[in-house]
């Protein structure tokens, strides 16, 4: 897939579908750790290399990310309400587990 087909899939998938949100910093990032070798065989760096990305591995990659920075918050009550860190951190490790099952031959949420 090239990066900009990438980009779009990560971004709807995984850049503002759930919060956190990330920075065009932060999905390129995963972008690049989720390149494979070219349709002849090259690897990244290669003479001639023609971008490729694994699209289902970025999404992953930026569950990671999202997991990160939720990793430094806190219990937040407003209004009556209450949002506990711990659930936002379970629904991004579900999303993750589910998106890395797709990346897996043969594993399951």
């Amino acid at each position: 897939m090239t990066r900009d087909d990438a980009r779009a899939y990560v971004t709807l998938h995984a850049g503002t579908a759930v919060s956190p949100t990330l920075t065009d910093a932060e999905v390129d990032a995963c972008l690049d750790q989720a390149r494979l070798r070219d349709s002849a065989g090259r690897y990244v760096g290669d003479a001639g290399y023609e971008e490729t990305i694994w699209a289902t591995r970025a999404v992953v990659l930026a569950y990671d990310v999202k997991l990160a920075k939720v990793a430094a918050k806190v219990d937040l009550s407003a209004d009556g309400a209450t949002i506990n860190a711990s659930q936002v951190t379970a629904n991004l490790e579900r999303l993750r587990r589910s998106w890395r099952s797709r990346c897996i031959p043969g594993a399951s949420a």
